[in-house]
């Protein structure tokens, strides 16, 4: 397992390259799902009737672990930070897709 600390964060990302997953550690209460998906499902073929790899596309979701109301401007900011956090990790694995999935040991080409 790979652990990468995502810049200007406190966050940390796991890498698991037996399970070719990843992972994002944070005390945000937030419960983060991550993942390379397949693109399409079914292999096509090119023009002399090779196989393409199989395509991914990177999937990304950030969900409150709590029901989420706000009474008072306070809280209102605490969400705003939250939300800016959030924002910085998933610039992180997005800028850094390339690599994680390289690393992860998936085969096939990333979208």
């Amino acid at each position: 397992m790979n652990q990468i600390n995502i810049t200007g964060t406190d966050a940390q990302l796991i890498l698991d390259r037996t399970s070719r997953t990843f992972t994002i550690i944070s005390a945000l209460s937030w419960e983060f799902e991550t993942q390379f998906i397949k693109d399409d499902l079914e292999l096509s073929l090119d023009e002399n009737g090779d196989v393409f790899e199989i395509s991914y596309i990177l999937n990304l979701k950030a969900k409150p672990k709590n029901d989420i109301e706000l009474s008072a401007s306070v809280e209102s900011k605490l969400l705003a930070k939250d939300v800016q956090e959030i924002a910085k990790i998933f610039a992180f694995i997005e800028d850094n897709k390339k690599n994680i999935f390289e690393l992860l040991g998936i085969r096939g080409v990333l979208e």
